[in-house]
């Protein structure tokens, strides 16, 4: 990959870094007043059970981003130790065309299509 093009998925990280810290801190702050506002507001058994559904959806939504937050975090510092773009399981370089897709990715299209099959469902 070109010096330019690195520079550029590098950037593409960066403001997907600053994107998902501040959005975990206002799901952070937004989670905590809402769940005041259920203890507060819930009048019956179905007002309960529908503010803990909204609540359980932030709280996955909370996981995912801090997921990709963390992969995103990984990609940056393969990058500062000169590892960028280098597949963790076969060492081969990941093409081009995964990197502009999915710059966080760490393994080549070949490795994580295997590693999904492994993976439990």
């Amino acid at each position: 990959m070109t010096s330019a093009g690195t520079d550029l998925l590098r950037e593409r990280l960066q403001k997907r870094l600053d994107e998902l810290r501040a959005e975990v801190r206002a799901a952070s702050l937004r989670d905590a007043s809402e769940a005041e506002a259920v203890v507060r507001e819930a009048h019956d058994r179905g007002d309960e059970a529908s503010a803990e559904i909204q609540l359980g959806i932030g709280d996955a939504e909370l996981v995912r981003d801090l997921h990709e937050l963390r992969e995103v975090e990984a990609a940056l510092q393969r990058m500062a130790r000169g590892t960028y773009g280098q597949c963790e399981d076969c060492g081969q370089e990941i093409g081009e065309a995964r990197l502009a897709a999915h710059p966080a990715a760490r393994r080549c299209a070949a490795c994580q299509a295997a590693q999904e099959r492994r993976r439990p469902r």
